[in-house]
């Protein structure tokens, strides 16, 4: 039987290092599923194939979530390292809620390319289950990670988009594969080995949401050679229509909204609020997971007409701004993507002392709600 929960590696481990590793375990069923517990079995020893020969008194656990990390145990006859996360009373995990769970040691410098770890996972309700996952490695020297878009939204057709990563080294070489989707079709580009930027002049303007898939192939002086995929993610507000395949149904469903994953209005900023905001707003919320927030702002019909209500939202730490200017009965929105562990700061201050609403809506892509720090 396979495993209730998907479990997701970090995207590289860097050989001959002491780190924390991360393994994510996420519900990705319709359905709630509560963990009582995850075993992994992680090899241990030397050579090939061999992650870490830590003692067990020398690898410390960590948990993000409602399980607890048992004492590590060394089985020398399978030759693992055995890390147990548990609950007697039973993790809930609603659907496309996750737990991450870490252990730090000294990862092996001639580990390998990659290396296997076994999991073994109980889940209320059936019987234990068993899977695996692959965790890549780096050689020694070698950095490679973090591709983001310079600007997480962007116009239609207007802003150019510029993606960045961090990669450096002094014994490796890389060569890098970008897909991502057009109205076209996909499209597929080679930035040089030595780039950590693309593209390197405003020539690229998106139309339309785009998933970019940045593919590293890690080559050393010596030892075999690494892939490492990274992701990212472009808004484009009021982008063009793509259709097809359209269906019609006899029934509503809500994007993004997931039971208990705390999705919906922020609290004191509901579409229902009847008095609405008076004076200026100013107020910083913190996202915990990846998500899209809904910014609408409305001006009372007996305000004057030549009131203006500027509404400014900043991304922190990366300062980006986005602003909508409302006049008369006119309501405007933005949509735009927040990433796990940003923080959005919220301003609004109309031109006149009239009362005005400022309406938030939260769709995390995993659990978590948006509340201030």
């Amino acid at each position: 039987m396979s495993t209730r929960l998907s479990y997701v590696a970090p995207t590289t481990v860097t050989a001959d290092a002491t780190t924390t590793v991360w393994i994510r375990a996420t519900n990705t069923r319709d359905e709630p599923v509560t963990v009582t517990e995850i075993v992994l079995l992680v090899p241990h020893g030397t050579g090939p194939g061999q992650l870490t020969d830590d003692r067990a008194a020398e690898v410390q656990c960590d948990v993000r979530g409602d399980l607890t990390p048992a004492d590590p145990r060394v089985l020398a006859d399978r030759k693992v390292l055995r890390l147990a996360y548990g609950s007697e009373t039973g993790c809930p995990l609603a659907p496309d809620g996750y737990v991450d769970l870490g252990f730090r040691i000294h990862v092996n410098a001639d580990a390998g390319p990659q290396v296997t770890i076994a999991v073994s996972e109980r889940t209320a309700g059936v019987p234990a289950a068993d899977g695996s996952l692959v965790l890549p490695l780096v050689p020694t020297g070698v950095a490679i990670g973090g591709l983001r878009a310079e600007a997480a939204t962007v116009r239609a057709g207007t802003d150019p988009v510029h993606l960045l990563w961090n990669a450096s080294t002094d014994t490796a070489a890389f060569d890098y594969t970008l897909t991502y989707t057009t109205p076209a079709g996909t499209a597929t580009v080679h930035p040089a080995g030595t780039d950590t930027v693309w593209p390197p002049d405003d020539t690229l303007r998106l139309t339309r949401d785009t998933l970019f898939r940045l593919t590293a192939a890690v080559t050393p002086r010596k030892g075999p050679r690494t892939t490492v995929d990274m992701g990212t993610f472009v808004h484009v507000s009021q982008p063009d229509l793509a259709t097809s395949g359209l269906l019609t149904a006899d029934r509503e469903v809500e994007l993004l909204q997931h039971r208990r994953n705390h999705a919906g209005y922020v609290p004191g900023y509901s579409s229902w609020s009847a008095d609405g905001q008076q004076g200026i707003v100013d107020t910083t919320l913190q996202a915990v997971t990846d998500g899209l927030l809904l910014v609408t702002g409305t001006l009372t019909r007996d305000a004057p007409a030549d009131t203006v209500l500027p509404i400014t939202v900043t991304l922190r730490p990366t300062g980006q701004r986005i602003e909508v200017s409302i006049t008369g009965d006119r309501t405007d929105d933005v949509l735009l993507p927040v990433r796990a562990g940003q923080s959005v700061g919220l301003h609004a201050e109309p031109t006149a002392d009239v009362a005005y609403k400022v309406v938030l809506h939260w769709s995390p892509f995993g659990t978590g709600a948006l509340l201030p720090p």
